[in-house]
């Protein structure tokens, strides 16, 4: 199916470009340009909650509590605000705004009309202005923003008298301002960084623009998606900074893994045409592409059992970023590879170093001499004979793979895992215990909700909403409240009684207006934020009189109430996707063994990432170095992070075991398949890795904990995922499990088959290659070229005894075997059945062989190996890494 879309934008490769570009940039003039009046400040708790149920009493019997919505200080810098020859103009002030903006402010109240003792500090310096706003909900962060440059310009006004301004809208809207800021930094500073990264990787400034073009249409294009959503549910404005994290990360991932494999194409086997590049790149690695965005997209879709429209809002612009940008990679960069062809390595700042499968790798992790001019010498050297003259392609393409296969074992790709296996149980071990540790200060994390702690320490607003609470502790923004309904006087007696024996509060309960429709509002202060758990469980346990309902609110409930939520779903959410990425991965793999491997491997990494965080954010390791208070955490944004990071694990496990995969469909060995996919991925996986980690490093730096929070989690896990776990752990665990990796059962294999994912029968009872050539889903092999006429028969010798060689004479060097054996095979005018590079191929999987294997009669073909399967019990045949890089360069 893949593969027929590639040939479809081959076809087609002057109007998709054209009509994408339309999509998306008429997506975001219709709808984009208008995100920002449609998103939201709320969505953080439970609608289900009985503190959601106690402020929508409140809101419905008295209108909403508005008393803390922005906050005026007024601090006099010597001697006391009475004495200050500015009294009389801050009133005057005050009186003016409220007549200036009728519209936005509902009333002030301030120490300065009626000098009431409780708004004004014990030292009487600090005085200040309560401004209740009229907006409701999203409308109040807009009628402060109307009226916060006057507010702004009040400390210039009052020489001798400071101004601050704190409250909760405030406070709102400076995390906002934040969030938006992160975003034009990641534009302006990652993006270069990115483009820069590209170009070293690639070599080729127009190979380098390909996944920036991906990635710059899937911001604009995500934004104009946000928009549509906002219209139907309701969006976060935290979900901005989210889905510009995720959708320019991945967009430029999955463009790094299209532009590789059609430069891998476009180069393999001394060169193809175009329109079979195309067709091959698309119906390999845009097929991966659409899996992984798949696992990603099922990962984040956990986040839809939530309760919290902050989650779900979330959910919806990711994954829809997420979309965006595989459905791009798999469309727009058809059709430009299409248009371009080999110009896509043009303006090169270095020469170009690839021939075939192996020579891109080599190319893209800077190694080694150019293979293709390697395997041209290679083949044109002493000896060539005639019955290889007559076609270019078929001996450049064996002779490159077989030197690019020399040179891949070079490469850190290789050696690290190829180590790993040699040292399989040791690895597994020491990485297995390595990531419980790391995981184990987990048990220290704490939960919180969202205050201006989460703004950096030297931010204007949270030094002066620090202040307020400091001199003003009774008049927190963050009240605790009770709202009884049906009771008498009385009945209200008995629950206020109760209520005054509860501990940790500032002080008594008292209403905050008087009784109506029999509702009354019970409001008091809370000492401690740690202790808001206590606090809500004294209160919780008070025992109303028969009729009356006690509804415990304000901000400290809803803040508990959507912390228990979250735990309540996350053993639903867990299993769902647990469950949904390892059907996904079966039907990739084509196996049940490594999707449960994969489940586990995530789950390792997610718990060391999880760890560290609650180390760095907790416990305050690191916090003056990258400008943040520690304290806890909110529970949305760690549910969020670990269906980030399960999303992310699955995608680089699909990129990494598809090319096992792709191996085991050429009859490869475990082992050869372990490192081929291991040596032609890792250098891909790293550098997406060091991309991603630039675009969360941008988000690293940002003003807000919560941003910082996702993107070390995301740089966390990313360092682990590309280094120990996909290039070490993966290798040594399933070099311990050889053929059960393939197991599955015959429905299994067939589902996968459906899906296009040509899988051997065989591979699942730990066979490498099938019955027969004729086998559904193996490829056919390449034609070889035509033998000259033989020469006339010789009569066949007998077979001479073999003799070990005298201890005084020195056992011949197995390179030097391998080059006479090579010539001998060139220099004859006979087909050989005899595989040319053989010795080789088993130095390069397992090392330097021992001498007396030469003189070791051969008693079966030589150009396969045999391979007891302890599966089937009986001898299978297996194919050689160079012959597996023959099949592939060869391959129709």
């Amino acid at each position: 199916m893949f593969s027929r879309w590639g040939e479809f934008a081959y076809q087609h490769r002057r109007v998709i470009p054209l009509v994408v570009v339309a999509v998306i940039i008429l997506l975001y003039l219709t709808f984009g340009m208008r995100l920002s009046d449609r998103m939201s400040q709320e969505g953080w708790d439970d609608p289900n909650s009985d503190s959601t149920t106690a402020a929508a009493i409140e809101a419905r019997t008295f209108g909403r509590d508005n008393n803390g919505d922005v906050i005026l200080l007024f601090t006099a810098e010597t001697g006391t605000i009475d004495e200050s020859p500015e009294f009389g103009h801050i009133q005057e002030y005050l009186t003016n705004l409220l007549a200036n903006h009728p519209d936005q402010i509902d009333h002030i109240t301030s120490y300065f009309d009626k000098r009431v003792d409780r708004l004004i500090s014990q030292d009487k310096r600090t005085a200040f202005a309560a401004i209740a706003l009229k907006g409701d909900g999203d409308q109040t962060l807009k009628d402060f923003r109307a009226i916060k440059v006057q507010l702004a310009g009040a400390g210039r006004m009052f020489p001798g008298v400071s101004t601050q301004i704190a409250g909760a809208t405030a406070v709102a809207d400076a995390l906002d301002e934040g969030m938006s800021q992160d975003i034009s930094r990641a534009e302006f500073y990652a993006l270069p960084a990115v483009a820069l990264l590209l170009l070293v990787v690639f070599g080729s400034l127009v190979a380098a623009c390909m996944p920036l073009i991906v990635g710059g249409l899937s911001i604009v294009g995500s934004l104009g998606v946000l928009s549509i959503l906002a219209g139907f549910t309701q969006v976060n404005v935290f979900a901005h900074s989210v889905v510009t994290l995720l959708g320019l990360g991945l967009a430029i991932d999955y463009g790094l893994f299209m532009v590789s494999r059609f430069r891998e194409e476009l180069n393999r086997g001394g060169g193809q045409d175009v329109r079979t590049a195309v067709r091959r790149a698309t119906g390999t690695a845009g097929k991966t592409v659409v899996f992984s965005a798949a696992m990603v997209a099922v990962a984040l879709s956990g986040l839809l059992v939530f309760p919290q429209a902050f989650l779900k809002s979330v959910a919806y612009g990711a994954i829809s970023a997420v979309g965006l940008a595989a459905v791009l990679s798999v469309t727009m960069l058809p059709a430009l590879f299409s248009l371009l062809g080999h110009n896509i390595d043009k303006f090169m700042v270095r020469r170009p170093r690839w021939a075939g499968v192996t020579g891109m790798v080599a190319h893209t992790l800077g190694r080694g001499r150019q293979s293709g001019q390697a395997g041209q010498r290679s083949a044109g050297g002493r000896g060539r004979s005639r019955s290889y003259s007559h076609s270019r392609t078929a001996v450049a393409a064996p002779a490159a793979a077989s030197k690019g296969s020399k040179k891949l074992s070079e490469t850190w790709w290789y050696r690290l895992p190829n180590w790993s296996m040699q040292h399989a149980v040791w690895v597994t071990c020491a990485i297995v215990g390595g990531l419980m540790l790391l995981a184990l200060p987990i048990g220290d994390v704490e939960f919180g909700g969202i205050n201006e702690t989460y703004l950096p320490p030297t931010n204007q607003v949270r030094t002066a909403q620090s202040t307020f609470d400091r001199e003003f502790p009774e008049f927190r923004t963050e009240p605790i409240k009770l709202v009884v309904t049906n009771a008498d006087n009385d009945q209200l007696v008995q629950v206020y009684q109760q209520a005054a024996q509860v501990e940790g509060l500032t002080g008594r309960f008292t209403p905050t207006s008087a009784t109506k429709d029999g509702i009354t509002v019970l409001s008091a202060g809370i000492v401690d934020r740690a202790h808001n758990q206590s606090v809500v469980d004294q209160l919780r346990a008070i025992e109303p009189p028969p009729g009356v309902k006690v509804y415990v609110g304000g901000t400290p409930a809803l803040e508990i109430e959507s912390i228990e939520a979250l735990f309540d779903k996350l053993p639903l959410m867990s299993f769902y996707i647990v469950l949904a990425t390892f059907v996904l991965m079966a039907l990739v793999f084509g196996s049940l063994v490594l999707p449960a491997k994969a489940v586990i491997m995530t789950l390792l990494g997610m718990g060391a990432t999880i760890g560290l965080l609650t180390w760095m954010f907790v416990d305050g390791v690191g916090a003056n170095l990258f400008g943040f208070t520690p304290g806890p955490l909110m529970s949305p944004v760690l549910v969020l992070i670990m269906a980030i990071i399960y999303g992310l694990s699955t995608d680089y496990e699909v990129f990494l075991v598809s090319r096992m995969v792709e191996a085991r469909e050429h009859r490869a060995a475990t082992d050869v398949a372990i490192k081929f996919g291991t040596a032609h991925t890792g250098g891909i996986i790293s550098a997406a890795a060091i991309i991603m980690i630039v675009v969360c490093g941008a988000f690293g730096f940002s003003d807000i904990v919560m941003m910082k929070y996702i993107a070390f989690g995301m740089i966390f896990a990313l360092l682990f995922d590309a280094t120990i776990i996909r290039m070490m752990l993966v290798p040594a665990v399933m070099h311990l499990l050889q053929d059960d990796n393939w197991w599955a059962p015959p429905w299994v294999k067939s589902a996968a088959g459906a899906l296009g994912h040509r899988v051997s029968r065989n591979q699942g009872q730990g066979q490498g290659q099938g019955r027969g050539r004729g086998q559904a889903g193996l490829p056919k092999r390449a034609p070889r070229p035509q033998p000259q006429p033989p020469r006339a028969a010789q009569p066949r010798q007998p077979a001479r005894p073999v003799r070990r060689p005298r201890t005084n004479i020195p056992e011949p060097d197995s390179r030097a075997s391998v080059r006479m054996e090579r010539d001998r095979a060139s220099s004859s005018n006979q087909p050989s059945n005899q595989h040319p590079r053989r010795e080789e191929t088993i130095e390069l999987a397992t090392g330097s062989l021992p001498p007396q294997r030469f003189d070791k009669p051969r008693t079966t073909n030589p150009s396969t190996h045999r391979h007891f399967s302890p599966t089937t019990g009986r001898n299978t045949k297996q194919v050689p890494f160079t012959e597996l890089l023959k099949r592939l360069e060869s391959e129709d």
